[in-house]
């Protein structure tokens, strides 16, 4: 089956209404695995990952834009960034479930250990790095996250525990803090381009986990574990609202609401018009026909949401330069 024509916008997947920046609904499905996961080509399971990353990330951008225009009074902005993030929701529960990520509660806790421990090391890394160029307050930001993701790992291992032996059933513990912060716009607050790399690099980890604990969280509440259902959405509900909240901010990530709009055509308009018509080609070419209707649908979206985009920033004069080669 060829691509041509694949691209179709499927009704209401971007108007599911505005929600509050730090909410997590279980609404949204919880991706079961697809039995086709298997079978799919390690070229195409590489471009769902990649695929995945950039979703989460921009969910997690597009709410932090939503808070900037709120603050600027530019309230229907504010809302089709909130749109716009439950769309990109949408396009990662779906790569989720056609990759096969949400399995049952024991294997979900198992991959969610094995990420909480490697990002645990990878911040150890980037923290000591960090003090190398001079970069102290990501220094100790690096610091901190590590050991928060060590603590979580903890709590994984012991809900774990909990979930296979019936006598430590009503042991998963769910006393994860949460303590929120708003990414505050403003130009990058490091000197090192190191430094720099991995803030930007660390906002994908944690974008990218706050994604799956959501759709862990929405397993275990469908299969009546409330306690682990709570587990997962207030470690989910720290990687986005504090951690990834904080890397942003020293990362310079969120500007006034024009630039910010400049931000999301651009990337918007590369993910629609190259990266998912290449992936859906790839996909094809293997024989992963579903998987490359999904990517052509996926891009049909991120252009749509540019136009969105380009129309928001037109309605209050703004526009956005084009950089010479």
């Amino acid at each position: 089956m060829g691509i041509r024509g694949l691209g179709r916008l499927r009704a209401g997947a971007a108007v599911l209404g505005t929600v509050a920046l730090l909410a997590v609904p279980v609404g949204v499905g919880t991706a079961a695995a697809d039995p086709r996961a298997e079978r799919l080509h390690p070229q195409t399971r590489a471009n769902l990952w990649t695929a995945l990353e950039e979703e989460a990330l921009a969910y997690a951008t597009n709410r932090a834009f939503a808070v900037q225009a709120d603050l600027e009074r530019l309230p229907k902005i504010s809302n089709l960034y909130d749109r716009s993030a439950l769309t990109e929701r949408q396009h990662f529960t779906e790569q989720a479930k056609l990759l096969g990520l949400v399995k049952d509660n024991a294997a979900n806790l198992r991959a969610a250990i094995e990420g909480t421990d490697k990002a645990a090391r990878t911040y150890r890394r980037f923290a000591a790095e960090a003090k190398q160029d001079g970069d102290h307050a990501a220094a100790r930001l690096f610091t901190e996250i590590g050991m928060d993701e060590a603590d979580h790992r903890d709590r994984f291992k012991e809900a774990l525990d909990a979930l296979l032996d019936p006598s430590f059933r009503n042991h998963i513990p769910t006393d994860v803090a949460v303590k929120t912060t708003i990414v505050s716009s403003g130009r990058p607050k490091v000197r090192s381009e190191r430094t720099l790399r991995n803030l930007r690099t660390a906002m994908r980890i944690e974008a990218l986990s706050f994604m799956l604990n959501v759709l862990y969280a929405n397993h275990a509440q469908a299969t009546g574990r409330q306690e682990l259902a709570t587990l997962f959405r207030r470690v989910a509900l720290v990687d986005l609202t504090e951690h990834f909240a904080k890397e942003a901010t020293l990362a310079g990530l969120v500007a006034k609401t024009k630039a910010n709009l400049c931000t999301s055509i651009a990337g918007e308009s590369h993910e629609g018009d190259t990266m998912y018509p290449r992936f859906a080609q790839a996909a094809d070419r293997v024989g992963d026909h579903t998987a490359a209707e999904l990517f052509a649908d996926t891009g049909y979206d991120e252009l749509r949401q540019a136009r969105a985009f380009a129309r928001a920033l037109s309605a209050i004069g703004g526009r956005c330069s084009v950089k010479k080669r």
